[in-house]
């Protein structure tokens, strides 16, 4: 008697595609990812490069509002290091 005929119950078979199911979803979130100051667009607003090594591509650079109270404005210049932090927000 061969193996190909046995079925595999689906408690066995569950657990694995629930672990499938959240990487799935979790490689869809976005990423924290180093960065540098490129430029200083306006006053909190400044285009980043992103600071990766041993990866085969180059991401671009990108233009992202700077997080900071509204009372304190650091002077930011190029070169200075940093975080891009994902974040989403609902304007309705």
């Amino acid at each position: 008697m061969s193996l190909e005929h046995i079925k595999t119950p689906l408690a066995f078979k569950l657990p694995a595609f629930t672990r499938q199911k959240i990487a799935d979803a979790f490689a869809l979130t976005g990423k924290a990812l180093p960065a540098s100051i490129k430029a200083v667009v306006s006053s909190g607003i400044v285009e980043v490069q992103f600071e990766l090594a041993n990866i085969p591509f180059t991401l671009p650079p990108i233009i992202v509002p700077v997080q900071g109270s509204e009372y304190v404005r650091v002077p930011y210049q190029v070169g200075c290091l940093g975080v891009v932090r994902p974040a989403d927000a609902r304007l309705g």
